[in-house]
């Protein structure tokens, strides 16, 4: 026997597979999806990353994709709780970078009752899907909307040092005077 962790007896175990089952029934994920885990070898906790490609938006009409994301979250040992991060990833770079923005969360400890969690899942991810197109929406009104030179560099020095100089690098190479290529150049550098 291994033992994962000391608990109290009024934590509630959840098993990962209970967890993903319960989900995955609940929710329609669409027929374009990435699923990945991370798992360590010992099991005692899990990241489940679902990728919605059939939801993702293409922001400037030229390649720039966003696409959410849901990561499942649960542990044996207490490290975690049960819940999900909703995050928009974005190809950032030709070689597979992609950048993160989360915009929602939800966890749920592991004391009390866990029977109508994936209802609770499936309602919050409906929910995800209205929010996320009102992101994409944002994101979209960025292309055109002016930002001076002036401006930006402002915004440059708000950035850690050690990133100015790649932002500034950018800079000179991609922003077009609005907020969306201002937003490239720094999430290019990040």
């Amino acid at each position: 026997k291994v033992y994962l962790a000391t608990v109290s007896a009024d934590y509630k175990v959840i098993k990962h597979s209970d967890i993903v089952t319960k989900v995955e029934d609940e929710m329609n994920f669409g027929k374009n999806v990435e699923i990945k885990t991370i798992l360590p070898a010992d099991g005692r906790s899990m990241q489940r990353m679902y990728t919605l490609y059939d939801y993702a938006l293409d922001i400037n009409k030229a390649g720039d994709y966003i696409a959410p994301s849901i990561r499942l979250t649960n542990s044996y040992d207490g490290s975690t709780s049960v819940g999900f991060v909703i995050d928009a990833l974005r190809l950032v770079c030709t070689n597979g970078m992609i950048g993160t923005k989360q915009f929602m969360s939800m966890q749920y400890r592991h004391f009390g009752l866990f029977a109508n969690v994936h209802e609770i899942f499936g309602e919050n991810f409906r929910k995800m899907l209205d929010g996320f197109s009102d992101y994409s929406k944002n994101w979209s009104s960025w292309i055109g909307l002016p930002v001076s030179d002036e401006r930006a560099e402002l915004v440059v020095n708000y950035m850690p040092s050690r990133l100015r100089p790649y932002i500034l690098e950018r800079m000179g190479n991609d922003f077009k005077g609005d907020r969306w290529s201002l937003y490239n150049c720094y999430t290019a550098a990040v």
